[in-house]
Formats: C-alpha cells, structure tokens, sequence
C-alpha cells in the first residue's frame, strides 16, 4: 500500500512539473504512431497525384494554393473553394472534410504543402491544441474505405495515385483539374 501512494505521489509530482498541457497532450495522441509509416507500393513512386472529390460535390476546379490551404486547415468550408465563375456559386455552409490517403500520402505531402509526414502530424497537433478552426484529414488505410466516406459526403477531398484509380472508384468520384489542369496534362502541377 505504502508503495502504491508513494509512486502515486511521484506521478503527480512529475506532472505538476511537465505542466498539465503537456500531459493531455500525451494522453490525446497516445493512440496515434510515433514515426511516419512507409507507404505501401501503389502505382509508380513518381506518378501524379490525382485531386478527387464525391460526383455530388459542387468542386469542379480548383487552384494549387487553395489546395494546400484547404490542407493546412485554412480554408474550411466548400464555398470557400468554390471558383467565381463556378455554376452554382451559392452559399455552401458545409466544412470541407479532408481525407488522406495513407499510400499516396509522402507523395502528396511532398508536392503540395513541402512537409513531411512528421512535420504535418505536429502541424496539426499545434492548431488542434491552439484552438485554430479547422479539423484534420481523416486517414484512409485503402481504398474500399476512401471510396466510401469520398461518396457518402460529398463535402470531402481527397488524393490518390492518378495511374491506380479502380474503375469501381472512377464511377464514385470525379478527378477535380489543379490550375485547369488533368493528371495527364505534361505541365500537371502534382507530378
């Protein structure tokens, strides 16, 4: 018994000198990995990167910096991505919702926020514990599970290798042009 308080008390001392915020933060991401995870052989290591998005969603277009402000969590509702001249350009109040395709994910990163995995995973760990708006990308481990959540909400966006698109995810979704731009175009800007 004695020995239980004991290192109860050493626990709490411990704490009280690392400071509260430090342990919740310790408690909340416990769960997530601590080194970036290799990313499994989908399609070809250099290939593009495709944007995609629910066939029910109001993006048809959109621009490389609003893409990695949407990734960065700055950009947070649909309307916001909605170019001018867009035929539907009404008010959309939805929140972007952010998938990560885990396979395809170094690759996107890469081209288009420059960060790796890990400086990704704290950058969002300080807004979500600064209170910043925005939520986090949802990580997709395969496909059957990003096809899903891309097709039940047709608020969310996400990526995958432009050469190993399934057909049975081609009839779900629509590849959305970067600066009026295909994945086959040669000036693609996530090659």
């Amino acid at each position: 018994m004695h020995h239980t308080r004991h290192g109860l008390r050493k626990w709490v001392k411990h704490i009280s000198r690392i400071g509260w915020a430090s342990m919740f933060v310790g408690v909340c991401f416990l769960p997530l990995p601590l080194r970036a995870e290799p990313d499994a052989p989908v399609g070809s290591a250099n290939g593009s990167i495709a944007v995609v998005v629910s066939n029910k969603s109001p993006i048809f277009d959109l621009t490389l910096p609003m893409l990695r402000l949407a990734y960065l969590g700055e950009i947070v509702f649909i309307e916001e991505l909605l170019t001018q001249d867009h035929p539907t350009h009404e008010a959309i109040d939805e929140r972007v919702v952010l998938l990560d395709y885990v396979p395809a994910e170094s690759r996107f990163l890469d081209l288009v926020l420059h960060r790796s995995f890990l400086q990704y995973r704290r950058y969002w760990t300080k807004r979500v514990l600064s209170g910043e708006s925005g939520d986090p990308p949802i990580r997709c481990r395969d496909q059957e599970e990003f096809g899903r959540r891309l097709h039940d909400d047709p608020s969310a966006i996400g990526f995958l290798p432009a050469d190993a698109i399934p057909d049975s995810l081609l009839e779900l979704l629509r590849i959305v042009p970067i600066d009026g731009r295909s994945p086959q175009s040669p000036d693609y800007p996530l090659k």
